[in-house]
């Protein structure tokens, strides 16, 4: 079975079989943070443990520095300085490819802008909110859109062939194709790949347990295929779901526990009940791979800030997580 599930990497230090892990999966996409950027993992990568792999770079960013972007009542001029921050943060990373040479493939193959900046229409607390709120919000979401086109243009200044990954909003905060057409025309005729953050707990998808589920996951076809549809743009956007897996927030929002994944001390989930969502989620994928590329799984690579969401190394009783093992041979995974 062919999988269409990748890695995200806040880490790319060899740890736990992390490397292997790229010729035996061959991941059709990952995302790693410059912070953590390795240039003998991705040039290996390139030449020979996953050739094919889309890259997609993001630089890290507490809210308090992405809300200064976003407010800045230029929006172009925000959207150039920070493609201006990250192309002069490490230039020389940012120009490598494989071969080394005129022609040869980037390593990173597309940049981010911002990660969840902004509450979208489906946002759950939008109802709440005055009209001071809404209007607000409409125009954050208007220079955001400014923003993202200036963003790009600026990367592609540097690198023309670079690619930039668009939205990247909150998983649920955009349910419906018309949602993106409406707030960001601009963005949607710059752009070719659209970034989408999908989870869900404590599955992915509610016939795939007894226990109450909220999820945001699978919601990429409609909107994919309705973008698709506009007569302004035509079939050419390709979706890459920067963010994929079990977050407990997703259903326990404000709870206790904060922002944890599947190996939480709260509410654990078993690794094969995380399998049978990632199995379901990978059916998905592949059923709509005409225009998306992939998932990337959060966290292949992690650091401790997120090991509740770790898909590598052992569980909370030391056993070993075998969850990666089965996507590279579904054959060995339970039933």
């Amino acid at each position: 079975m062919t999988s269409k599930l990748g890695f995200y990497l806040h880490s790319s230090q060899d740890n736990h079989g992390l490397w292997g892990l790229f010729e035996r999966i061959k991941p059709p996409v990952i995302l790693i943070h410059l912070e953590a950027k390795n240039d003998d993992l991705l040039r290996q990568m390139r030449e020979w443990r996953s050739p094919d792999t889309f890259v997609v770079g993001r630089l890290g960013m507490d809210r308090d520095e992405q809300r200064r972007y976003l407010d800045d009542p230029d929006p172009v001029a925000a959207g150039q300085r920070l493609a201006d921050k990250i192309f002069n943060q490490d230039r020389s990373f940012l120009l490598k490819r494989y071969p080394d040479q005129p022609g040869g493939r980037l390593l990173v193959d597309a940049w981010m802008s911002l990660n969840e900046p902004i509450e979208g229409p489906s946002w759950e607390g939008a109802a709440q909110q005055d009209d001071a709120w809404h209007r607000t919000n409409r125009e954050q979401h208007r220079r955001y859109d400014r923003l993202q086109v200036a963003f790009r243009r600026r990367l592609r200044d540097y690198i023309s062939d670079v690619e930039a990954v668009a939205f990247n909003f909150g998983a649920g905060n955009f349910k419906q194709a018309q949602q993106y057409i409406q707030l960001y025309p601009e963005t949607l005729g710059e752009y070719t790949y659209l970034g989408f953050h999908e989870y869900g707990w404590p599955a992915m998808a509610k016939h795939l347990t007894q226990r109450p589920v909220k999820t945001d996951a699978g919601l990429f076809p409609a909107i994919m295929q309705g973008i698709r549809a506009d007569p302004k743009y035509g079939a050419r956007h390709r979706a890459i779901i920067t963010e994929a897996g079990l977050a407990r927030a997703h259903l326990h929002a404000g709870s206790t526990a904060g922002d944890v994944g599947w190996l939480n001390t709260v509410e654990t989930v078993s690794q094969e009940e995380y399998w049978k969502s990632l199995h379901w989620y990978n059916d998905l994928l592949r059923q709509h791979e005409a225009y998306v590329l992939g998932a990337c799984l959060y966290q292949v690579g992690w650091m401790d800030d997120w090991k509740s969401f770790r898909l590598t190394g052992d569980d909370n009783q030391g056993r070993p997580i075998e969850i990666m093992n089965w996507i590279a041979d579904p054959s060995q995974a339970p039933k």
